[in-house]
């Protein structure tokens, strides 16, 4: 059963065989500390790695770790949030060396910072600088889906939306 701070999604397309592997995770930003709930010692992070590399045992492969979070890190709500954003994402990708089987894995990170109707470019300007960081590679640029016909609220994507960023990944990989 999946816990529910983690979403794992297999994607397939023939006829490329590409298995890419989705993680939905929580960031909770705590007075002075932000961590992510995706460390080590938590559930939801222990699962992530064990679907993994449950998937590499089975196929052999996992083409991609895909990456879509921001929305709620905009405008750093304390100081050194950008930094510690940054510090964070380096440590989990860190801890993904030490326990992925697949020491070839490939992490992509979407650009999603837009939220009550602005793009918030510092944080936008830290994604994009993640693609320093070894196994990270740039992914759908989503802040760029702006509008009711996108976003029903200014912040979550309508179901055309989702479409569209499903879309853009399927663009990033394929």
């Amino acid at each position: 059963m999946t816990p529910p701070a983690a979403t794992l999604i297999l994607l397939q397309k023939a006829p490329f065989n590409c298995l890419s592997l989705f993680m939905k995770c929580t960031w909770q930003w705590l007075p002075r500390n932000g961590i992510m709930l995706c460390n080590q010692n938590l559930q939801p992070y222990k699962y992530f790695v064990a679907e993994f590399n449950n998937m590499y045992r089975t196929f052999n492969k996992v083409d991609g770790i895909l990456f879509h979070q921001g929305e709620s890190d905009r405008n750093a709500n304390h100081p050194d949030g950008y930094l510690e954003y940054r510090n964070v994402f380096s440590q989990f990708v860190q801890n993904l060396l030490d326990d992925l089987m697949d020491p070839n894995f490939k992490i992509y990170v979407s650009r999603a910072t837009y939220c009550n109707n602005n793009v918030d470019l510092k944080l936008s300007k830290v994604q994009d600088e993640l693609q320093t960081l070894p196994h990270v590679f740039g992914g759908p640029n989503t802040d760029s889906l702006l509008g009711r016909k996108w976003r029903n609220d200014g912040c979550h994507f309508s179901a055309l939306g989702l479409r569209e960023v499903a879309s853009m990944w399927m663009d990033v990989l394929f």
